[in-house]
């Protein structure tokens, strides 16, 4: 499979991992990269081989390369322009969170996905970690009728610079951002759709246009809760863990490759899973998905929940009560 990747920023690095990674290297090569800053679209192509193409405009690389998948590592505001000319040149596609910036270019991007029929990978990575995963399968009989799923995602960052201080081009704050993770992670181990959202938001300490703090509240079909907490401003209180899903019989929590399980008056009992780095366990299931030895595991269906999630959330901030999803 030939691979192209659209930005060469922190998050491409991460991606390069999976690349590299001595079980997918036989399957997949990059051979293109593009980046507004050469130097950064060299140095990112440099881990690949001298032979690797870089160029200054995606759209050219899409032009002039014949991939038959895009890695989508841009700024926010460019993610759904460099989907849409992928999947209008039949190129597969998968794209770092968040999809897009607004409900509305999302849309367009599950429109021009399906339209065309591509292979598209939500890039959620922590729906690929261990304890998720044993969550997910573990839940339904476990803990029964879930009552209520909390996710957390929070860690004190020391400042935010460029694209990301700004809502043009983040989209938001650091609820599009980071915590785009909580939620999807919220939806993925929810046992029925989102159907209202009450919000509320903070900017502490970071000088940016959007929050650095954010805290929701959702209401799923079914009536089971869901609570996201996520900031930059603080880190996450000793003990917490980045899910919890509580039921009728008990409840599951966990992080990275660790799983506990309580059951009401007993003791608590874990385990720990065999460890590999998230990132690459996703590119080598964009891969299988690519070879057609799986089905996505995020679909741009998943994808765009999340956004009717994150759109529902920054309109009941300005409303300052409960939002529907919209359509």
């Amino acid at each position: 499979m030939r691979i192209g990747i659209l930005g060469s920023g922190g998050i491409a690095g991460a991606h390069t991992n999976g690349y590299l990674d001595a079980a997918n290297a036989s399957r997949a090569k990059v051979v293109a990269v593009s980046d507004v800053v050469p130097e950064a679209a060299k140095s990112l192509a440099s881990r690949f081989g001298p032979d690797v193409k870089t160029y200054a405009d995606f759209h050219e690389l899409l032009e002039k390369e014949n991939v038959d998948a895009v890695d989508v590592c841009l700024p926010h505001n460019l993610h759904a322009e460099a989907v849409i000319a992928a999947a209008e040149k039949g190129v597969a596609v998968m794209v770092e969170k968040p999809l897009c910036i607004t409900l509305d270019e999302a849309k367009k991007v599950r429109e021009a996905v399906k339209k065309s029929g591509v292979k598209f990978l939500a890039a959620h990575t922590s729906v690929f970690t261990p304890s998720v995963q044993e969550a997910k399968r573990l839940a339904p009989s476990l803990i029964g009728k879930t009552y209520e799923v909390v996710t957390n995602e929070c860690f004190a960052a020391s400042g935010i610079g460029g694209w990301r201080a700004k809502k043009s081009t983040m989209g938001g704050g650091e609820l599009i951002d980071t915590g785009y993770h909580p939620i999807y992670r919220l939806l993925y181990l929810a046992p029925s759709a989102p159907k209202e959202v009450y919000a509320i938001t903070s900017r502490f300490k970071l000088n940016m246009e959007g929050e650095d703090t954010a805290h929701l509240l959702v209401r799923f079909d079914g009536g089971s809760l869901g609570e996201v907490n996520t900031s930059w401003a603080f880190d996450q209180p000793n003990g917490n863990h980045s899910f919890y899903v509580i039921g009728e019989k008990g409840q599951l929590y966990g992080e990275g490759n660790f799983l506990g399980y309580k059951i009401p008056g007993f003791s608590e009992s874990s385990k720990r899973y065999d460890w590999k780095d998230p990132f690459v366990v996703e590119i080598t299931h964009f891969i299988d998905v690519l070879e057609g030895k799986a089905q996505p595991l995020q679909t741009i269906d998943d994808a765009y929940e999340v956004m009717r999630v994150v759109d529902a959330a920054y309109r009941s901030v300005e409303s300052g009560r409960p939002e529907s999803l919209r359509a």
